[in-house]
């Protein structure tokens, strides 16, 4: 059965028992992108502080995978995902140990989705096999708890909990994006987050959330559209942004790659201290069109060779003030591989970058909108 059909399905059955879902609830907040301000800026640039530098030359701190996820805490420091297994460099970005490896038994990893310190201990989501597998800070495994629904991120939402960002398929839980769980249990206990504006959508099992936030709560949107809500972990939607943004066009699914340009996608979202929504969006490089193409596969699709990626598309980084409905400003990298972060609770961003010598490394930034003139 298909996603679409069995969201149809879902749908169906919520109105036939009266859930409603088709307006906002009474205390939810509802504003749209047009009434924010955006003239006053111009192009107003985001400013760039570098705080480490995380991949050694050689060894196993050498960065392995293209785009991983990273996360910090002040009694571990950076833990990266690394596919089947998980580093930790210090706060100067100094290789200190690699948690678990390849394989099947416990402790070992297929694919490491996310990680994160929670309540003491480190806990990585292996997505093959959807199960939680926690070490301790030493670096000790401690036990493999299974999950069970389909992978995403996670983000830690207070003591042993955390939300993982993920659609699953099965009928039971196809319409939440969202999914409490407390790692000493392992698998969800709340499946939250609907509001059934989102079905139609292309993209639409293409879920994105916030790695910051405020406290008790988690946002949420689709690949496809700068549409955000905000969620309560006892599944209230307090507050969502409608519209459309001026850079971010109408998304199709199907794009001829050898004649239009890739389409603007949603990738994370974070809230910070301030107020500050952040949205990150994968857009078309400028001189997409100019990136060769190859012919794959027994059917003959054009695609974009994999070393190419990076020069057909770009991360877009965006700040708006909520409380004043204000576009802060921008900032792009020429390239893909870039992703929003928690560090010690505010939102920063962890960039692929190379060095002179083409070691990968993974570069951590701070990001401020620049002083008012």
């Amino acid at each position: 059965m298909s996603i679409s059909i069995q969201l149809g399905r879902f749908l169906r059955e919520l109105l036939v028992v009266g859930v409603m879902w088709g307006g906002p609830a009474a205390s939810q907040e509802v504003s749209n992108w047009r009434d924010f301000e955006f003239h006053h800026c111009g192009r107003c640039k985001l400013q760039l502080t570098e705080v480490a530098r995380l991949g050694d030359a050689v060894g196993p701190g050498l960065i392995s995978v293209a785009n991983p996820a990273v996360s910090w805490s002040k009694d571990v420091g950076y833990l990266v995902s690394a596919l089947t297994s998980v580093q930790i460099f210090d706060d100067s970005g100094r290789f200190v140990r690699t948690l678990g490896r390849q394989g099947e038994g416990p402790g070992e990893f297929r694919g490491v989705i996310d990680a994160h310190l929670v309540d003491g201990s480190i806990v990585a989501l292996d997505h093959p096999k959807r199960a939680w597998v926690v070490y301790d800070k030493g670096g000790g495994f401690v036990v493999e708890r299974r999950y069970g629904l389909a992978h995403g991120p996670f983000v830690p939402v207070g003591g042993s909990r955390v939300v993982v960002i993920a659609v699953d398929r099965r009928p039971s839980v196809v319409g939440y994006p969202l999914h409490l769980v407390d790692v000493n249990v392992g698998t969800p206990s709340l499946h939250f987050g609907f509001s059934g504006t989102w079905l139609n959508t292309p993209y639409a099992t293409t879920i994105v959330g916030s790695v910051t936030s405020r406290q008790g709560t988690v946002w949420w949107g689709t690949a496809a559209s700068p549409r955000v809500e905000e969620w309560t972990l006892d599944n209230e939607l307090v507050r969502s942004i409608e519209g459309n943004l001026p850079w971010f066009a109408e998304v199709t699914e199907d794009i001829d790659p050898t004649r239009e340009e890739p389409s603007t996608l949603l990738k994370s979202i974070a809230l910070d201290h301030e107020g500050h929504l952040w949205l990150s969006l994968e857009t078309a490089d400028p001189d997409w069109r100019d990136v060769p193409r190859e012919v794959s596969g027994a059917e003959g699709a054009v695609v974009i060779p994999p070393d190419r990626w990076d020069d057909y598309l770009d991360t877009r980084l965006d700040i708006f003030d909520l409380n004043a409905r204000r576009f802060l400003g921008s900032h792009i990298w020429d390239s893909q591989n870039v992703r929003l972060m928690d560090l010690d609770g505010e939102p920063a961003v962890s960039v692929l970058a190379y060095t002179e010598t083409m070691v990968p490394q993974v570069v951590i930034y701070r990001v401020r909108p620049a002083p008012a003139p």
